[in-house]
């Protein structure tokens, strides 16, 4: 399959998952002074622009997809909410990950969870306090296990001007870099 196909299938996936996100595609492409809503009849960089800009938050579906009212809100819409929220792309997904994670839990069921967590989880993406993980940070984290592999390589790459995990400015016998194979020196 081609990049552009890949592409169309992504824009056409995304649009399935409601009204508002379907809304959102048309949107973009009125922006652009298209009147065009057919994702093949689009070039690859525009339906990427789509895509990424659906990765990073800039694009998000419209208010009435989100719960919108959260005083009263039954447990069961706030969980397809946070749901809904997941599937809108892996960086979606793993900034829920880290949410809970940041409350202390490893549950990632949102249906686990009392209705003011998920209202609380919610209120923040609403207001766009809390943002979709890069998509680059989202492939390398991971769901358990720690603060994912991403935090890790961070934390491990941060070493060398520490002295690292033994040795003199790298990771020792671990065959990291240290400062002066990285031109610290």
């Amino acid at each position: 399959m081609s990049d552009k196909a890949m592409l169309v299938q992504q824009v056409k996936q995304w649009q399935k998952t409601s009204a508002g996100h379907k809304q959102a595609w048309y949107n973009y492409v009125t922006q652009a002074a298209s009147k065009d809503f057919d994702p093949n009849r689009h070039d690859a960089s525009f339906l990427q622009g789509f895509v990424s800009g659906t990765e990073v938050g800039s694009i998000v579906p419209t208010e009435a997809t989100i719960a919108s009212t959260f005083g009263g809100s039954s447990k069961e819409r706030l969980v397809n909410d946070v749901k809904t929220w997941q599937k809108l792309s892996d960086g979606h997904k793993q900034a829920w990950y880290e949410f809970v994670k940041q409350q202390g839990s490893q549950n990632f069921d949102p249906n686990r969870h009392e209705e003011s967590f998920l209202q609380s989880f919610l209120k923040l993406t609403k207001s766009g306090a809390l943002k979709p993980m890069p998509a680059g940070m989202a492939a390398m984290a991971g769901k358990g296990g720690g603060k994912g592999k991403a935090y890790m390589m961070g934390a491990m790459m941060g070493m060398g001007d520490m002295g690292g995990m033994g040795g003199t400015g790298g990771m020792g016998g671990m065959g990291g870099m240290g400062a002066a194979a990285m031109g610290k020196t």
